[in-house]
Formats: C-alpha cells, sequence, structure tokens
C-alpha cells in the first residue's frame, strides 16, 4: 500500500514493531522462569497482567503530555527505557528480575499514545479518511512483533537461556535511533495528496456520547481484552503444562499472535467499508467459535487451525473500537488514544489476574472454556451501543494540526 512507502509513517510503525517486540517476551519468558524459579500461575498472572497493566494506567498521562509537548522524544524515550529494563531483568535472571518486567512497561505506554496518534493522523491524509485502515496498518506492526517475537524469543531462550533475548536489541537499537532523528514536528505534511477527508476536529464520533452509551462501549472493551489477554497470556503456558516442547510453544503462540495481526488489517479495512459497530459485534461474535472448539478439544492436531482463527477474529475488533474512541475526542487525539489503550491494556491485565486465579483455582483449561462466554457478551454490548450518522467534510490538511 501507498502508506507504507511513506518514511514518516514507516518510521512510526517501525518503532511499534521495536517496542512490542520486547513487549511479546513477556509471556514466554514468564514460562521460562515458571521452570526455573519455581513460578505459580497467579505468578505468572500477576507479572503479565503487571507488565500490560503499568503500560495501560500510564497511557491516558502520556497522551495528555504528549497532545502538550508532541510525540517525538516520548516515542523514542519509550523505546529505550523498555529496552534498558528489560536487559537488566534478563541479566539478573532472579526473583529481582520479575518486579522490573513490570516497571520495563511504562516505556511502552509512553510510546502507545504516541504512535497511534501520529499513524492515524497520517493516515486521514494518505487514505482520504479511513481511519481505520490506517490504524490497523500500525497496528499491524506491533502484532507482527507479537507474533514473530514469541518464536524468535523461544529459539533464543532455549539456545543461549534468558541473556540470549538481548539479541533482540540489534534490531531495536538501530530503529530508535531512526526515531529519534526522524520523528520531528517538522516532518508531518502540510498538503494533502488527494481526496476529502474530515480532519480530526471536525470528525463526526461514531457514537452518541452518553453514559449507557459510554458504559456499554467500557465494558465492551472490557471483555474482549479479558478474552485476548487469557488466550494471549495463558496459551504458552498451557501448552507447556500439555507437553509441547518450548520450540513449538513459540510456534503455536505466534500462530495466534500472527492470527491477530491478519484479523486486525482484514477488520480495519471492512470497518471503514461497512462500520466499526457491524464488525465489531460479528467478529466477536465469531471468535467464540474456534475458542470454544479449543478449549473442549485440548492438546491436538485441531489446535494449529483452531489457534490462528481465535487469533484472526479477536485481533478484528482492534482498529475500529480505537478509532470509535478517538472520535469521543477529536481535538485531543493522544489523550483520546491514551484513553482507549489504557482502558484497553488495563482490563486485559485485569482480565490475565483473575484469569490466572481462575486456572489455580481449577485449570487453565476452564479460563479457556470461560472465554468464548466472554466474547459473546462483549458482541452482544455492541448491539447496545447508540451509532450517529457521519458528517461530510471537506476541510484542509492544516486543520489537523489545531
Amino acid at each position: 500500500m501507498r502508506l507504507l512507502r511513506d518514511s514518516y509513517f514507516f518510521t512510526i510503525a517501525a518503532t511499534h514493531f521495536a517496542v512490542d517486540l520486547l513487549g511479546s517476551q513477556i509471556a514466554i519468558l514468564m514460562a521460562f522462569f515458571a521452570q526455573t524459579l519455581g513460578l505459580s500461575n497467579t505468578d505468572i498472572g500477576l507479572v503479565t497482567g503487571g507488565y500490560a497493566l503499568a503500560s495501560a494506567i500510564s497511557q491516558p498521562f502520556f497522551g495528555w503530555l504528549i497532545d502538550r509537548i508532541g510525540a517525538r522524544w516520548l516515542a523514542t524515550g519509550g523505546l529505550f527505557w523498555t529496552a534498558g529494563i528489560i536487559s537488566i531483568a534478563l541479566l539478573l535472571q532472579n526473583t529481582a528480575s520479575l518486579p522490573l518486567l513490570i516497571i520495563a512497561a511504562l516505556g511502552s505506554g509512553a510510546f502507545h499514545p504516541a504512535g497511534t496518534m501520529e499513524a492515524t493522523r497520517r493516515g486521514y491524509e494518505r487514505f482520504a479518511g479511513r481511519a481505520a485502515t490506517a490504524a490497523s496498518l500500525f497496528f499491524l506492526f506491533g502484532q507482527a512483533a507479537y507474533s514473530l517475537g514469541p518464536a524468535m524469543g523461544g529459539f533464543l531462550l532455549k539456545q543461549f537461556s534468558a541473556p540470549g533475548l538481548l539479541f533482540l536489541l540489534i534490531v531495536v537499537v538501530p530503529i530508535g535511533l531512526n526515531t529519534a532523528i526522524r520523528l520531528r514536528p517538522e516532518s508531518y505534511p502540510k498538503d494533502k495528496e488527494s481526496g476529502d477527508f474530515p480532519p480530526p476536529d471536525e470528525m463526526e464520533p461514531e457514537l452518541k456520547i452518553g453514559w449507557p452509551t459510554l458504559a456499554a462501549f467500557a465494558l465492551m472493551v472490557t471483555f474482549r481484552s479479558w478474552v485476548y489477554g487469557s488466550m494471549a497470556g495463558f496459551l504458552p503456558k498451557y501448552l507447556l503444562d500439555g507437553g509441547i516442547d518450548l520450540g513449538r510453544v513459540g510456534l503455536l503462540t505466534a500462530l495466534f499472535m500472527g492470527g491477530s495481526a491478519i484479523g486486525n488489517v482484514v477488520g480495519g479495512v471492512q470497518s471503514d467499508r461497512w462500520g466499526r459497530r457491524i464488525i465489531v459485534f460479528g467478529t466477536l461474535l465469531l471468535a467464540s467459535i474456534p475458542i470454544y472448539a479449543f478449549a473442549h478439544s485440548g492438546i491436538t492436531n485441531w489446535m494449529y487451525l483452531l489457534i490462528p482463527l481465535s487469533g484472526i477474529f479477536i485481533g478484528a475488533s482492534q482498529s475500529a473500537v480505537v478509532v470509535m474512541a478517538q472520535g469521543l475526542m477529536p481535538a485531543r487525539m493522544a489523550t483520546a488514544s491514551g484513553l482507549i489503550l489504557g482502558l484497553m491494556f488495563s482490563t486485559e491485565a485485569m482480565g490475565i489476574y483473575f484469569s490466572g486465579l481462575i486456572a489455580d483455582a481449577t485449570n487453565l483449561q476452564t479460563v479457556f472454556k470461560i472465554s468464548p462466554v466472554l466474547a459473546i457478551i462483549a458482541a452482544l454490548l455492541t448491539l447496545t451501543l447508540k451509532g450517529r450518522s457521519r458528517r461530510k467534510t471537506s476541510s484542509k490538511v492544516s486543520d489537523l494540526r489545531s
């Protein structure tokens, strides 16, 4: 696509890849530490969920700050913070590593509102207002990292133990340096290339603003995030407990993340065509089917089909949900990005923690059996959201900066 050939957008997207490449190591690293440090499922849920929660609760603040001082240094600093703290945790390889992994998430919290805002703004220019399509391409790079990362991490852990993950810095450091150079305010284009589109401060919200709608929206995001978090956070441990070797665990986790990445792009493009709420409802409903089948079939060859299908349908709603939230605060896109991503990550973190408690009280298969029910509830909540017809506009690109 033309947007992927744009150097400014590619810089933002590549930085997203680097940040999430580091973040993708947390789940498989915790599965590794479970064996070397004797951690329980609750311990895994606490650290994995704590990483997501630390990133989540910091994002609204960083979004507010970005709307005031710009994205450049927070995006760059966020990447290097995460890389540095995780590196220390890998070198220690003891219980002191666990809180460090949670603290490392603050770098992710700084980057995501900045990256989401800048990528979406660029997308308005290049795609004539197709915000979800642009957002889906930005998130694709992050989900590609979460797809490739576990496979890379599984190989490095198997070959070199925990310090082997330091080889990932070969990818991360050059990307961070490029971001510091290229992500400048003057890099943002002043004129559009083609098409009429609504600038953010004139964009019509997808939803009618009111407490019932906002509550239903928040609950829908909560249940969706819980399902995603349970799959992403506990799939490696479930497979290890089932006798799958570490290399195949990384591959199957990568299949889930890869499916999520594919679903994200397809869902983003289709939501611009058919409407956000339709895509969110349909894909969440469909997600319940492969998750249900996986939960009841267990460790069989069918998991090579069911796991990626689960990822595809869960991931398909991500971009639509984010753009719907951005439209509620069009003049403060970084703040809106921080709030919605913060909500998604924090509810994912809480879901992971509760799933850990459920798993310790019963087993991990019970967690996966509950997930289809949560997906169906999230889909039904989407039907309660009241929409609003779009407003046509032909404003200039310069309004994007207001």
